[in-house]
């Protein structure tokens, strides 16, 4: 409360045989106003919460000093209530080890904030109140205070709705905390019907595992229901006292903040378009569930199915790390992509990755559909190894074919031939032999090809560990000459076009400052074998680093293809390890990083047949989880029943810590 004071000094006259007291204090017609008590209509409250009692309706209010509120034991406490100097207040006897109860306050305030007790519902407690005037004349009136619910009965702050009267298909008025709620998520994915197939497989399972406390999520539900909803409430509120004194009045104005619950109507949703836990977690606290299995097809088409606990999803933050995934194929795609190399990111949720099974390079859907992106020949000529891919400006994608010794571009269904010993007779090497006299040598082998931002093409040639650009306008130059850096083995561009090289015969990476010099960017020579983070990259241990790529905000990407890590630098030269730490990723055939603004990095690991993602995820350490892979290749094929044995082992995995113990073996 705060208090502000003004005060007011009235002179008095002395008028003829009347001194100054008899002046102030004669009675006119103001004196004459009848003093009357009134606090208002009773109240109804749930127990637990926060009432005010008002007695702004007494009369006149400018003349009246006192205020006496008087309550029956165990209504209100004494470390319940703020008291101000000038209040007096009387406590009931207590014994020892209980709280004191107040049995009388007098006050000068006309409002007090109570917190109910939680007390039965039906509970009544009679408040009297007893106001006076300056001239002690007093009124009395009295309230009835009445617990019509329980606090309990009402969901907490944090969730989004609040419980409901009756629930969706049960007369509980509470949560059940073992109510399991069947929650579909991106329906949209699916026809109407299959939704509801796959909503009846996992109700049948939970019911044969022994869990009948299940809500049937082919039920009627109601898109809304009214309900009553408790709220917290504020306001402000101004008071004049006067304290009349024989020869001066002092005025004080207080402005007192108060705030209270209520219980106003509401009209609650439910959500049947949800694309998320917390939305399905929403639905289950409609309902009084509170367990809920969520299921649908995310955004990689694999059919996930989680477990948990409503209250504890809504009220508890995820952890977030760095996670790494096997990218879901289906059967189709799988057979194609055997042995995957190199890959590209083009940005549009899809990869190209040239696989060596058949030295074609695919483009992989996130539908996990993949379809192949070059012909074999090419260019009346034979795809011998496509070792290195990106995309450029207006989606034109290039690719290098290793034994060939060429770079070629595709846009659409055409082909062009950029660099290749027959078309650029003059892209030969100068280099000095050991006598000393120049020799002259083809260039050999382009592997790995960057796109800059400005439309520049950077192609590494192994053979000679040299990188040559290609403008737009089909000019040619070394921009790294042969001998430089040994061992290359990939190259990256930065936003700023700056070109970066890694050798795993030197452990390092290096930053090409021209086409004679390199600095080092990571890595160092000599090394105790240490894996160290956050220090300076070039202080920093790497053993056999094979790829490179860079992200939006310049961090650099590394591969160690050795010890299974994947380091990341950031603009200021820090070193860190973002993945690979507790799971070692070894067999890296390739790396790259997609754009925006949440990265995902991408692995080729040739002798594994896969690739794996690692992403920045939100981690659930409450939530079970699982996946069945291609749903919508088996649906295709075979309909949602081809899916029922997959599903059907799923719930009872999410499920097993729920079953009981003699339905375990089944």
């Amino acid at each position: 409360m705060r208090i502000i004071k003004i005060s007011f000094f009235i002179s008095t006259v002395l008028l003829g045989n009347l001194n100054a007291q008899s002046l102030l204090f004669d009675e006119t017609p103001t004196d004459k106003r009848i003093v009357e008590a009134d606090m208002g209509k009773d109240i109804r409250a749930p127990g637990g919460t926060t009432i005010i009692l008002d007695a702004s309706g007494s009369a006149p209010s400018d003349i009246l000093v006192s205020y006496e509120w008087s309550f029956p034991p165990n209504m209100i406490f004494q470390d319940d209530y703020n008291f101000n100097a000038t209040d007096k207040v009387i406590s009931y006897e207590r014994e020892q080890g209980t709280r004191a109860s107040l049995k009388r306050i007098i006050t000068r305030n006309k409002y007090i904030e109570l917190d109910l007790p939680n007390d039965t519902v039906g509970t009544k407690y009679t408040v009297f109140l007893k106001v006076e005037d300056y001239r002690q004349r007093n009124d009395e009136d009295t309230l009835l205070v009445t617990i019509i619910k329980s606090v309990d009965e009402f969901l907490d702050d944090s969730f989004s709705f609040v419980p409901i009267e009756k629930s969706l298909d049960t007369a509980k008025k509470k949560t059940s905390e073992t109510l399991i709620s069947i929650q579909p998520i991106n329906r949209n994915a699916l026809k109407q019907m299959e939704v509801e197939t796959i909503n009846a497989i996992i109700y049948t399972e939970i019911i044969r595992l022994g869990l009948t406390e299940v809500l049937n999520p082919n039920r009627f539900i109601p898109k809304s229901i009214k309900t009553e909803k408790l709220v917290k409430r504020t306001r402000f509120e101004s008071d004049t006292l006067i304290n009349y004194q024989e020869n001066a009045t002092d005025t004080l104005i207080t402005f007192d903040t108060l705030t209270y619950n209520d219980i106003i109507d509401s009209v609650l949703f439910y959500n049947f378009d949800c694309r998320n836990d917390s939305c399905a977690a929403d639905n289950a606290v409609l309902e009084n569930a509170g367990q809920v299995l969520s299921w649908g097809i995310n955004k990689y088409s694999e059919l996930e199915l989680h477990f948990f606990v409503a209250s504890q999803h809504l009220n508890t933050f995820p952890t977030w790390n760095w996670e790494a995934s096997v990218v879901s194929l289906d059967p189709e795609a799988s057979e194609k992509l055997r042995y995957p190399e190199t890959l590209a990111v083009p940005g549009n949720g899809s990869l190209l990755i040239a696989a060596g099974n058949k030295q074609t390079v695919y483009e992989l859907k996130r539908s996990q559909q993949s379809f192949s992106v070059t012909t074999n020949p090419v260019l009346d000529d034979t795809l011998f190894h496509p070792s290195g891919i990106d995309v450029g400006l207006g989606g034109l994608i290039y690719i290098t074919d290793r034994d060939n010794h060429r770079l070629f571009s595709k846009s659409g269904e055409n082909y062009e031939l950029l660099l290749s010993p027959d078309k650029n007779r003059l892209l030969i090497l100068f280099e000095k032999s050991k006598d000393g006299s120049l020799k002259k040598e083809n260039l050999r082998y382009p592997t790995k090809v960057r796109v800059g931002s400005n439309g520049d093409v950077y192609v590494l040639y192994e053979g000679n560990d040299c990188v040559l650009k290609l403008s737009p306008y089909d000019e040619v130059s070394a921009v790294l000459k042969a001998g430089i850096v040994k061992g290359v083995r990939d190259i990256a561009i930065n936003s700023k076009d700056s070109l970066f090289v890694v050798s795993p015969d030197k452990n390092m990476v290096y930053r090409v400052i021209n086409d004679s010099t390199v600095i080092p960017f990571a890595g160092m020579e000599k090394t105790d074998g240490m894996i160290r983070n956050d220090i300076k990259a070039t202080k920093a241990f790497l053993e056999s680093p094979t790829a490179i790529d860079f992200d939006d905000t310049d961090q650099l990407y590394v591969a160690d293809e050795k010890l299974g890590l994947i380091r990341k630098v950031d603009p200021n030269g820090v070193i860190t390890t973002p993945a690979g730490i507790s799971n070692r990723i070894y067999g890296i055939s390739g790396m790259r990083v997609s754009r925006g603004p949440n990265p995902q990095i991408f692995l080729t690991q040739s002798l594994k047949h896969q690739i794996q993602r690692i992403e920045l995820d939100g981690s659930f350490p409450w939530r079970k989880e699982t996946k069945i892979n291609s749903p919508r290749y088996v649906i295709e094929k075979d309909g949602v029943y081809g899916l029922e044995p997959d599903l059907r082992t799923a719930v009872s995995n999410v499920l097993y810590d729920q079953v009981p113990e003699k339905k375990k073996g089944f």
